[in-house]
């Protein structure tokens, strides 16, 4: 019978953490989403804007291809319970 309200309990506890919601984490300053709608429970950590940048492709390759133009980078973070 112990064994049993103990498995009890400890079910309950996982469902009850389980639907916590995660707790709001703010977006860095300056940071929003320009494009893409962002996952549920997820923040950005760090973003960087740049009016130009070069990324090339295949570095080291001799047939390398690269893309000019503005970049910008997010990192985003899942919010931990």
């Amino acid at each position: 019978m112990k064994s049993v309200l103990t498995l009890a309990i400890a079910v309950v506890a996982a469902c009850i953490l389980t639907l916590t919601p995660a707790r709001a984490q703010p977006d860095s300053d300056g940071c929003k989403d320009r494009v893409l709608s962002r996952m549920p429970n997820f923040y950005i950590n760090d973003c960087e804007d740049k009016d130009f940048d070069q990324f090339v492709f295949a570095e080291g390759n001799p047939k390398q291809a690269s893309v000019e133009g503005r970049a910008r980078n997010r990192r985003v973070e899942l919010v931990r319970v």
